[in-house]
């Protein structure tokens, strides 16, 4: 069978290209009747201030807070009196409200020598007037500061509480750490009590520290001899059991101190301002000063207490200190704290200034003046060396009776010394001399002085004492009677007094001897003055009575 193959039909092909050019047409009317489609519109230049002012803005760790305004508030608790500031918080012009300050003394030879310069034209006063309360603290201190970090600058606190005896302050430091502290006063004997919270209120934690500190001015004035002292209070503290009173020379750099800190405080030769932690191996001492030390300038010296252990993420630390503010009596001293009389430190003197102290105290209750009670310890003093100066002038008038041959000993023998020291030991043994001897007394007086001059710089027993016409023993003598005296008998003294075997040269030295001693009482505490001046006349009378007891001896022979 043929197979057929059928083809399409011719006309149904032209019905398809039909239908194609009816579609293309009627797209292309529409088209043509909706006409060209709009253009998008351009958009509109923007200046750059206004694309810099729509840029969103950056999200703040911690948002801003108005600082806290400065505020100045007065505080009074425990006989003290003084201002907060509301930066630091700072206690500042803290005074004692039932002790008076130290006289203003302007000695009569600085007053001519101001005449002569042109700088005191004012009428001369020995003591100042009313000087008002004893001040602990300046006006310029930073007592009981307290913040986070490196402390070189103080935070500005809001006050939650002012009252007259309490005080309370908050800060948050730009570290996220919240301080709160808190000041009480309170107890027997009544003493400040400052309770400080530090309070981590971030989500990490914080390695840094926390402290409170103590600082005060220390100024040097330029002027040399008669400028006067440094004023302004020092730091010590007791750090591990061990007194430490670090040199201002020491403080150029920070003095890190490890060990459990009983107490630092801000002390005077009078008054001290102390801070007991509660907790003393809570946390380490630092001394260190802020601002410049040299002459004319004032730097803010004192202590820190910190702890560096860190504060975990919302947590906090708490901790309280004990502030007590007063005269260095140990009495009073011992009954807020049993170290803190370790403040009044005699050093190595200890041991014969300490007793001392006692007798002079024991004394005073028997006498009721502190001037007839350095005069009785004088007498007493004097009076147990009696035996040993008096063998010592005996010694001494022995060696003179000897000066001859000793002379003729040494020019005979000078090419030999072996038989010079042989012959000259048995002119000794012959006279009964012994060329120490006359050193004894000497040796003797000189602890005795030291010690006493400690209890006098260091005591505050003496503080506003008066006698005859001085106001106040702790202080030089402004009208300079008791070092012209001084001079005076201590050159009578040394008149009547042999200088046996003494080479020229050291015999001229030693006949200015009582005008440079002599200076030093011009400035030194005149209690001090009363003592050296009887006891040099104690001594002349003792050594004219050994003179009319024991006769010169005569010169011996020199032995063969």
């Amino acid at each position: 069978m043929e197979r057929r193959i059928e083809t399409a039909d011719p006309r149904a092909n032209q019905r398809l290209f039909l239908a194609m050019a009816l579609s293309l047409a009627i797209y292309g009317g529409w088209v043509w009747w909706r006409g060209p489609p709009p253009k998008p519109p351009e958009p509109t230049p923007v200046p750059a201030e206004a694309q810099v002012a729509a840029a969103p803005a950056p999200v703040e760790a911690v948002p801003p807070r108005p600082a806290a305004p400065l505020r100045e508030l007065p505080f009074s608790a425990c006989a003290l009196s003084g201002q907060w500031s509301s930066e630091g918080p700072a206690l500042r012009d803290l005074t004692l409200e039932s002790v008076d300050a130290p006289y203003v003394v302007t000695p009569l030879w600085s007053w001519v020598l101001g005449l002569v310069t042109g700088n005191g034209l004012s009428p001369w006063v020995a003591y100042g007037g009313d000087t008002g309360p004893a001040r602990l603290l300046s006006p310029e201190a930073l007592g009981l500061i307290a913040g986070a970090g490196d402390g070189a600058t103080l935070p500005r606190y809001e006050v939650l509480e002012s009252g007259p005896t309490t005080a309370a302050f908050r800060t948050l430091t730009d570290d996220g750490i919240e301080i709160v502290e808190r000041v009480t006063s309170g107890g027997d004997p009544c003493v400040l009590t400052a309770e400080v919270t530090w309070r981590n209120t971030t989500a990490q934690p914080y390695a840094g520290s926390a402290w409170l500190g103590l600082y005060d001015r220390r100024t040097i004035p330029s002027g040399g001899w008669f400028s006067g002292a440094p004023t302004g209070q020092l730091p010590k503290a007791l750090v591990d059991g061990s007194l430490v009173e670090p040199a201002l020379s020491d403080l150029d750099v920070p003095v890190s101190e490890e060990g459990p800190v009983d107490w630092f405080a801000l002390t005077g030769a009078t008054f001290g301002l102390f801070v007991l932690p509660s907790d003393p191996a809570a946390g380490a001492l630092r001394f260190a000063r802020r601002g410049d030390i040299s002459p004319e300038g004032t730097a803010q010296v004192g202590a820190t207490w910190h702890r560096d252990a860190g504060i975990a993420a919302g947590d906090q630390f708490r901790t309280s200190f004990r502030v007590y503010g007063g005269l260095l009596d140990k009495g009073a001293l011992a009954s807020v704290h049993p170290t803190l009389p370790d403040v009044v430190n005699f050093g190595w003197m200890a041991a014969l200034a300490t007793p001392m102290l006692l007798a002079l105290e024991w004394i005073h209750g028997w006498v009721g003046n502190w001037g007839v009670a350095i005069i009785v310890l004088t007498v007493a003093i004097k009076i147990l060396l009696f035996p040993l100066i008096t063998s010592g002038m005996k010694s001494s008038m022995k060696m003179a009776a000897l000066q001859p041959k000793l002379q003729e000993i040494r020019n005979t023998y000078k090419d030999n010394p072996e038989e010079m020291n042989r012959r000259t030991m048995a002119l000794f043994a012959e006279g009964g001399a012994n060329p120490l001897g006359g050193c004894l007394p000497l040796l003797l007086q000189i602890p005795v002085f030291a010690s006493l001059y400690g209890v006098l710089l260091i005591s505050a027993d003496l503080y506003h004492g008066e006698f005859l016409y001085l106001r106040d023993l702790s202080a030089p003598d402004p009208f300079g009677f008791l070092p012209v005296a001084t001079i005076a008998l201590m050159w009578g003294q040394q008149q009547i007094t042999p200088m046996t075997g003494i080479d020229p040269a050291q015999a001229q030295i030693l006949k200015l001897m009582p005008f440079l001693f002599g200076l030093f009482f011009f400035t030194a505490p005149s209690g001090l003055g009363v003592y050296m001046l009887v006891n040099i006349g104690l001594s002349i009378l003792q050594q004219w009575w050994i003179k009319r007891q024991f006769p010169q001896p005569t010169p011996a022979s020199a032995p063969a």
